[in-house]
């Protein structure tokens, strides 16, 4: 038997206890009821990107080695949340500049909701309800509770069609979004590629900083076409 070096996979030892694979077979079942029963299922998830992402790997002459140098602190972060269907692709997309808190988080899922009863996707499933899944985070029961308080401000009457289910412990592989995360960051590496040289140079912005977000941004822009019903 032959063995090689391999990078290390961290898992929890917690991950694949007996517990946590009953908690992601109960919402296995729970979300086939819900596609059962012609819900419109949306899988919300967040991530974030640093404006001073550097590669890991770069060219030098042999002998030296391949330096690139950041600033002491690791800058600002572009925090991206996101809400994808089977039937329509990307139903909903925000950007937010620093860290997210509750409430950012509870205004994106009362949005999400509003978007998903505004797609074509629920039209066509009326009178469905809207789940939507969301990582199983204690602070998202607060969560959940204050996006219908907003929901209320807002006039939606129809909220008894919001449903949120929880993904079980360590689960991702069951969220699809995990995967357009993927391919959109595929195609933010190709836009700042494309806009290298500007990513050096401050521009009409008054500093670096602004000038990177908003670059930041655009190629968030321009990365989530990549985002269609086929990679959910």
């Amino acid at each position: 038997m032959l063995y090689s070096t391999k990078r290390l996979r961290i898992e929890k030892e917690t991950m694949n206890s007996s517990v946590n694979k009953e908690k992601r077979k109960t919402f296995v079942a729970e979300l086939n009821k819900h596609i059962k029963k012609g819900n419109v299922v949306v899988f919300q998830d967040e991530t974030n990107f640093n404006l001073y992402l550097s590669r890991n790997e770069g060219w030098s002459r042999i002998g030296e080695r391949a330096v690139v140098q950041l600033p002491l602190s690791k800058g600002s972060n572009l925090h991206v949340q996101g809400g994808v269907s089977s039937g329509s692709g990307l139903v909903l997309l925000q950007t937010h500049e620093g860290s997210v808190k509750k409430q950012e988080n509870a205004r994106f899922m009362a949005d999400l909701f509003v978007a998903a009863l505004r797609s074509e996707e629920y039209e066509e499933l009326q009178p469905a309800k809207v789940v939507i899944v969301t990582d199983n985070a204690p602070s998202h029961s607060e969560v959940e509770t204050l996006a219908r308080e907003y929901l209320a401000a807002d006039g939606i009457v129809n909220l008894n069609k919001f449903v949120v289910l929880r993904l079980g412990p360590y689960s991702p592989m069951l969220n699809p979004i995990e995967g357009c995360w993927n391919s959109l960051k595929a195609k933010m590496r190709r836009f700042m590629a494309e806009k290298k040289q500007e990513f050096l140079v401050r521009g009409e912005y008054a500093t670096f900083t602004e000038h990177r977000m908003q670059l930041m941004k655009a190629a968030v822009e321009f990365g989530k076409k990549v985002i269609t019903a086929r990679l959910v």
